[in-house]
């Protein structure tokens, strides 16, 4: 498997990479997240928020190419990705996060003239080797304020009665990401 170190720096490999998209809507942040929902017993990640994002494949040639590649994959046909932009504002290093404990790094990018034609609040259905059938799972990409995402964070062991989780990845640089962006509360 080729090996991916962030920043040429040994001590910072990446296995895996995605993107979390973010706009702004009305004066409030929002970001862009996929819902999985199923058996827990079948499927590790179910009813959890996360970026779109996995792990680094042969074809891969670069960090940003396996973070492009996974969020187009996760996408399907729910929305148009426009490649090109999409790399030129992965290059930027502020929009860059390393997780060290899980050797991921996540892509914080604005979805202005790179996501078109999104459909959220919409079921589909994803292919996931990683169930015990390898099967299908239901999907639903959603926009969340920063309020709610700061919401599942601060609450993660709290919410956990209602099965509602965000992954650890977000969790993990979600301190970094929340100083990149000041609360707005939009008022009618």
């Amino acid at each position: 498997m080729t090996t991916y170190n962030y920043q040429d720096n040994i001590e910072k490999p990446v296995k895996a990479a995605g993107i979390l998209f973010y706009k702004q809507d009305k004066g409030m942040t929002k970001f862009l997240l996929v819902q999985r929902y199923g058996d827990k017993k079948k499927i590790q990640h179910t009813s959890e928020y996360q970026d779109l994002g996995g792990k680094v494949e042969k074809c891969d040639n670069s960090i940003a190419h396996i973070a492009l590649r996974e969020a187009l994959e996760e996408v399907r046909d729910m929305a148009n990705i426009n490649e090109k932009s999409c790399m030129k504002q992965m290059q930027k290093t502020q929009n860059q996060f390393y997780v060290h404990n899980s050797k991921y790094l996540m892509y914080l990018i604005e979805a202005d003239d790179i996501i078109e034609n999104l459909k959220c609040d919409q079921l589909y259905y994803e292919p996931w080797e990683h169930d015990e059938n390898h099967g299908k799972t239901k999907c639903m990409l959603k926009w969340l304020t920063i309020d709610e995402v700061d919401n599942l964070v601060i609450n993660q062991n709290k919410i956990a009665f209602d099965d509602t989780g965000i992954n650890v990845r977000i969790i993990s640089v979600w301190k970094r990401i929340y100083k990149v962006f000041p609360i707005i509360t939009y008022q009618e």
